[in-house]
């Protein structure tokens, strides 16, 4: 057995982030997703092959996010280190622009790497994968690769290779392939054809659609042979399927319940009944409000929604499909899974409406961040409302 080179493996993976232009992955080009698992990985599948011990990771563009996915990387035995660093810094590394056995691009100049070039060079390093992965298997026409806990109809015809992920649902009558990946916990509603196309991880594609040469991520659709993107399609079509927010606890379910009833009380009085209207938010919830009612009073049906379990307490603000419509579709991507809330951050600046201009800050800031202070500063908001103390 050759023993461990003592030399590390250098990687300089450049900023590309000026050139993801199209669908803004807003994430590092490091950790972008070919096949399997992220560029990165796959380079350190190479580390190991070719007997490193010791991995130096050259990243100009946010290390924190190279940092955070290298943690995750448990499976390689290697030691690692990256490295916040300048183009100049990294002279002798290996310049990482595509995968270890095909470690190039095909344009001219890496300036012209840009737009729709990028998703062109990003789809050829994913056939690339699948090629090496499966044309060149130990066993003869095994180049088949499914997940765990997947559910796909007997009629569902595989044209290989395709590559799907774990907990996928695909119903009757789909043609997948070949060189199709399907992410983790997907769903296709049936008879769709999907081919020389990637759909990210917990997407629900609509019945009856083809997907040729595509990218689909939730509702978010490139297509590279047209040249065009759809921020957002019909959520018909396509859309986000994520796994619901954690229900609500017994006692959080109880604190609801007894502010509903402090606020019956004050429902005596015809002043503050105000004129009932029904709210239809993005993710398909019916909920009720009342419109030129005090604060307090809007909320009210809300905190019934925290005892059925459907809504917290504490979360994001409900929207309907036009306010979040309106929103940018990096501000989309947080709140589409955010918990909906009765009390939330941006109520305590004074924004108790979507409509507000502010409001979608304090939102995705709350979504973004799971500290005890945010907790706190709902319940604090909820109390003086309680008390009369707010609007």
């Amino acid at each position: 057995m050759n023993a461990p080179k003592e030399t590390p493996l250098r990687l300089y993976f450049p900023d590309w982030s000026s050139a993801d232009t199209v669908i803004n992955r807003n994430e590092p080009w490091s950790v972008w997703l070919i096949g399997d698992q992220p560029l990165l990985y796959h380079w350190l599948d190479y580390a190991v092959n070719e007997r490193y011990s010791h991995v130096i990771i050259h990243a100009v563009d946010r290390p924190s996010d190279v940092r955070k996915a290298m943690q995750k990387a448990t499976l390689w035995p290697v030691r690692w280190e990256v490295v916040p660093s300048v183009p100049s810094e990294a002279q002798d590394a290996i310049k990482v622009l595509g995968l270890p056995w095909e470690n190039n691009i095909e344009t001219r100049d890496e300036v012209e790497l840009k737009g729709w070039a990028m998703m062109d060079h990003w789809f050829r390093m994913e056939k690339s994968w699948f090629k090496v992965s499966f044309d060149n298997a130990n066993v003869p026409e095994v180049n088949l690769a499914i997940g765990r806990n997947c559910n796909i109809h007997p009629t569902t015809k595989l044209n290989m290779p395709v590559f799907i992920g774990n907990n996928v649902q695909i119903a009757e009558g789909c043609e997948i392939g070949p060189y199709a990946a399907i992410g983790s916990d997907c769903m296709l509603s049936g008879y769709n054809l999907v081919q020389n196309s990637k759909i990210e991880p917990r997407t629900f594609l609509g019945q009856h659609t083809e997907l040729n040469g595509c990218y689909l991520a939730g509702g978010l659709l490139a297509n590279l042979r047209h040249r065009a993107l759809v921020p957002k399609v019909e959520s018909f079509v396509a859309d986000s399927w994520s796994r619901g927010a954690e229900s609500a606890g017994i006692c959080e379910r109880l604190y609801a319940l007894l502010i509903w009833c402090a606020f019956a009380l004050r429902t005596l009085l015809p002043a503050n009944r105000g004129k009932r209207r029904t709210l239809a938010t993005f993710q398909g919830m019916i909920m009720h409000t009342y419109a030129d009612a005090p604060l307090w009073r809007q909320r009210m049906p809300w905190l019934l929604e925290v005892v059925a379990g459907r809504c917290r307490l504490f979360g994001v603000l409900p929207r309907t499909r036009t306010q979040f419509s309106r929103l940018t579709t990096d501000w989309q991507d947080i709140l589409a899974t955010a918990p909906v809330g009765v009390f939330s951050y941006a109520d305590s600046h004074g924004c108790h409406s979507p409509d507000d201009d502010l409001e979608p800050v304090h939102a995705v800031f709350q979504a973004t961040r799971h500290d005890s202070e945010l907790g706190a500063v709902c319940r604090r908001f909820a109390w003086n409302l309680l008390l009369g103390k707010q609007v």
